[in-house]
């Protein structure tokens, strides 16, 4: 049967005309053109970033007219006779360019998490710095900043500086372990198990929460959590969390975590693109 897969997926694979990748290309990228269509004599396509649209290579390739709709970001380029045939190469075409798209992207990350990985190896042998704290991952995935997040609160300062992971990697069941990011005490843990707070030994103390809207599950989907006033070590699983279940009940699946109003360690420093899980990811900075 896969050998079966195997040739039906090659045997279905566009080989992308050079003209057609160029002029993506010169649209900003396959990720940046998000609606293909034409007319009798134009293609019209929608794209997300006009910015990103490299007007002078349009010309260099022949396209002598071009209308560019900036507050829709739309353009339409001026193309003859054939333009159907050849929108109907570029459509054709979107498939594999995605494809190619996303696998580079897949590699870039693997990259980048293999050095935020090699570079807290390196750390973990370092002693720390005074009034300078690791704050190892809870969870792994891309990291964004608390400005990002524009949920209106903690992208707003109101909690503390902080960062949010975008949670993934669960496992066959649809699980992810959540670990604590350093050692100390959990000093809050509601019925939903949603949210902690982790007072360090040190005198650092941060708020975890896990989704924006996951109070919407009631606890279902959190499970093996510690009791309140547990001591952890960092790295020890604090609890297990579903995130198949979140993502089927379309619930935000950002991790969140911001230093509290009581933390001697406020100051965000050192905020790494990639979270693997038990690795420096971020710092505090004792103010």
């Amino acid at each position: 049967m896969e050998f079966f897969k195997k040739l039906f997926c090659r045997k279905n694979k566009v080989e992308v005309p050079a003209n057609v990748r160029k002029l993506i290309d010169a649209l900003g990228g396959i990720n940046n053109v998000l609606a293909y269509n034409n007319c009798v004599s134009r293609l019209r396509y929608d794209v997300k970033d006009m910015s990103l649209i490299n007007k002078d290579e349009l010309i260099n390739l022949g396209f002598k007219y071009v209308i560019y709709f900036e507050g829709q970001n739309h353009v339409q380029i001026v193309y003859g006779v054939g333009v159907e045939e050849f929108n109907k190469l570029v459509k054709d075409s979107v498939p594999t360019l995605k494809a190619e798209y996303e696998k580079e992207m897949k590699k870039n990350r693997h990259q980048k998490i293999a050095q935020v990985v090699e570079q807290s190896k390196k750390e973990e042998e370092e002693a720390e710095i005074p009034n300078l704290r690791r704050v190892k991952a809870p969870t792994s995935g891309r990291v964004i900043t608390l400005k990002e997040l524009n949920d209106g609160v903690f992208s707003e300062g109101m909690v503390g500086e902080g960062a949010a992971i975008i949670m993934e990697g669960e496992d066959v069941n649809g699980f992810i372990n959540i670990v604590a990011p350093f050692d100390g005490t959990i000093t809050m843990l509601p019925a939903n198990k949603n949210q902690f707070i982790l007072k360090g030994d040190f005198g650092a103390e941060i708020v975890v929460l896990i989704g924006l809207d996951s109070y919407k599950l009631n606890g279902i989907g959190f499970k093996d959590a510690l009791p309140l006033n547990s001591k952890v070590l960092a790295g020890e699983k604090i609890m297990s969390v579903n995130l198949r279940k979140m993502k089927e009940e379309n619930l935000d699946t950002h991790l969140v975590i911001a230093a509290t109003g009581d933390s001697q360690y406020k100051k965000l420093k050192d905020l790494r693109p990639e979270a693997s899980i038990s690795h420096t990811f971020m710092k505090l900075e004792k103010i």
